[in-house]
Formats: C-alpha cells, structure tokens, sequence
C-alpha cells in the first residue's frame, strides 16, 4: 500500500538556522498510510532538531535541511518514542518586489510518496 507524506512549517522571519525547541514555528509531518484502515492518518510534531534554510532573498531556488526529532501526536497530546526525521529538499521561491508587507514565508512539501532524501528512522 502506498504511504504519502505532507511536511509544512511557516516561519515568521527567515533565520538561515532555526531551532525548534527555541522558536515558535508552525509545522506538520504528517504520513498518510493508504493500507492502513484503523489510523490512516498520522500526524508528528518537532520536539527537538533545527531546519536550515539557504534563502532566495530575490527569489528562485532555496534549499532546505531539516534534522528534527519527531513524536506522534494524538489528540494534541504527544506518544510513542522520538523519530529521527532527517532530509533535504528544494523549494521555488517567487518574488515580487513590489509587496509593501513581507508575507509569511511558507515552505511545504507537498502530500507525495516518501522521497529519497527523507529518512524516518527510530531514536534508541
């Protein structure tokens, strides 16, 4: 059965490194088992880890590394053991100069197959 997987965070200022445990960062990992019909939907929030991010400031490519330690949450109340959940992606950034108010900057990972470059391994 195939699984998907959706990765979201919003920033309110871009930082080239950002700690989770020390920031107010809006984010979701969610993995969506199609094979799976009592909990197809598994939602994980970031306890710990930093997302590095080399910024477009003008626009075009930006990369995007993450090392983050990852829980279920269930009910907004986090179970089960911490995830490493380790990767690197690229995003399209527009730009349009003209703006007069910065929006939130808003990278996400579009609902997909698990890539290859996105690892989800225990913590012992």
């Amino acid at each position: 059965p195939a699984h998907d997987l959706t990765f979201h965070f919003s920033f309110p200022e871009l930082e080239t490194v950002t700690y989770v445990q020390q920031e107010d960062i809006q984010h979701l990992v969610q993995v969506i088992n199609h094979g799976d019909d009592i909990f197809p939907i598994r939602n994980y929030k970031a306890t710990d880890g930093s997302i590095v991010i080399n910024p477009a400031y003008n626009g075009g490519e930006e990369t995007v590394e993450f090392n983050l330690s990852i829980r279920e949450s269930v009910d907004s109340i986090l179970v089960g053991l911490p995830i490493a959940f380790t990767g690197t992606f690229t995003g399209i950034i527009e730009y349009y100069p003209l703006r007069v108010q910065a929006p939130r900057r808003r990278l996400s990972l579009p609902n997909r197959h698990l890539p290859p470059s996105v690892s989800q391994k225990p913590i012992l």
